[in-house]
């Protein structure tokens, strides 16, 4: 039996995987606060919902190692084939390939781990996430393990605390190191376990029935986040935590919020319950994974190809890239999904 789908998550999925996009396409106005909050949104979520779907399973090593594998083959694949469209373009327009030790950790999914801006952000550079993501699946089990000795109670704390030393540390932490830490994954894992610990909140909220107004809640969620996203575009001060910390407690409650108003939701809820939201989500990884791909292919092969024959698409390139992307990653996702 499937399990069903918490429609406001896969909305904001897809939304943030959008905002992503953008940023990187247009690199301008308020898509950069939204792309740091996106990630901890996938991460923070990818808690929340590993811990609601296998929070309560007995863990033997097999099942452990089915869990990983299973992951691991929705990540690699098209992960190779990204890698390997980048390099080809890498070496046929740039003239360059990378060093052998890049290439490997980059295939392995290890870049993530090398404090070095050349490599964890070498070639296809979002699937950085990748690399940390999948740390993050390796130790669900240690993870869930924990939660449950722990308690809802212990494990809010402890997830305060690993949020508040971290937050704490980025005043002392270079500009560097604290770029470095945004992209490592044991670093990410603060955000990952901290979706865990929300979902002992909400389940511990839906039992007791805390608050009925479902819409009000929704309307807080996303009032509370839009003002922090303004605050860190306006104000200087919020710079030492924009990359992670600063979007901690917002997307923890927005991923509260859209657990707690599970099959009730509000009219928020229902208006990202609408099918063109939903398809946002179903394809948000392939979204993800494959902007930079679609972004070279448009430069180096649509845009010249265009110009030969008297069209200049150099000024549109970016709308050219996106009307590419979301159609390939829809196709993306159904061949992986029919498989």
């Amino acid at each position: 039996m499937a399990r069903p789908v918490n429609t406001t998550i896969n909305a904001w999925r897809g939304i943030f995987a959008l905002c992503i996009v953008l940023f990187h396409y247009y690199a301008n106005g308020y898509f950069n606060q939204l792309t740091w909050a996106g990630v901890s949104f996938f991460l923070i979520a990818a808690g929340y919902l590993n811990a609601m779907h296998h929070g309560d399973k007995m863990w033997t090593a097999g099942k452990w190692g089915q869990f990983v594998t299973k992951r691991a083959l929705r990540l690699y694949p098209l992960h190779w084939l990204a890698l390997v469209i980048v390099l080809l373009f890498n070496w046929r327009y740039l003239g360059k390939l990378p060093e052998g030790s890049t290439l490997a950790l980059n295939a392995a999914l290890l870049h993530a781990w090398v404090p070095q801006r050349e490599v964890y952000l070498s070639l296809n550079v979002p699937a950085w996430f990748l690399s940390t993501i999948l740390f993050c699946y390796a130790v669900t089990p240690l993870l869930l393990a924990l939660l449950r000795r722990l308690g809802t109670r212990w494990a809010v704390t402890l997830a305060v605390v690993l949020c508040a030393a971290f937050a704490v540390a980025c005043l002392w932490l270079p500009q560097s190191w604290r770029d470095f830490f945004y992209f490592f994954p044991p670093a990410r894992l603060i955000d990952y376990f901290l979706g865990m610990a929300i979902f002992g909140l909400v389940e511990a909220a839906r039992r007791k029935s805390l608050i009925k107004s479902y819409t009000f809640l929704e309307v807080v969620a996303i009032v509370f986040f839009a003002a922090v996203v303004i605050i860190n575009r306006l104000c200087p001060a919020s710079a030492p935590w924009e990359n992670a910390p600063l979007w901690w407690l917002p997307i923890a409650f927005l991923v509260f919020v859209a657990g707690y108003n599970h099959g009730r939701e509000g009219l928020v809820g229902k208006l990202f319950a609408v099918c063109p939201l939903q398809w946002l989500g179903n394809i948000s990884f392939e979204t993800y994974l494959f902007q930079v791909v679609v972004a070279m292919a448009v430069s180096h092969l649509a845009c010249p190809l265009a110009a030969h024959y008297g069209l200049d698409l150099f000024p549109y390139h970016h709308v050219l890239a996106l009307a590419i992307l979301l159609p390939l990653a829809t196709l993306l996702h159904k061949a992986l999904k029919s498989k």
